[in-house]
């Protein structure tokens, strides 16, 4: 099993409520495509978990989450398992500070 992470914090919380998932997706490249979006709630300001297919770690679970300023993606594959991906997502956002 593979996981990528990556995360970028941006200027300020208004710079992250503007971004979208699909910006950080067309920044890498095209190196992670996404389907089947559903907003994940109690992670997070925002969160949107997504059935991945990576070119690194073949198809899994993608997650973006968005913390005041700090925009996260995890990516793991090959794996459907939300609850996990979920599970280091909230780990993630706890060690994120205000």
């Amino acid at each position: 099993m593979g996981v990528i992470v990556y995360a970028q914090v941006l200027a300020d919380q208004a710079a992250a409520d503007a971004m979208q998932p699909d910006q950080i997706i067309a920044a890498l490249g095209g190196q992670v495509g996404v389907s089947n979006a559903k907003t994940v709630t109690g992670i997070g300001d925002k969160a949107f978990e997504y059935t991945s297919n990576s070119t690194t770690s073949g198809a899994g679970v993608a997650i973006f989450v968005f913390r005041y300023n700090v925009v996260l993606m995890i990516v793991m594959g090959p794996s459907t398992d939300s609850n996990a991906i979920e599970a280091m997502a909230k780990a993630a956002v706890d060690r994120i500070g205000a």
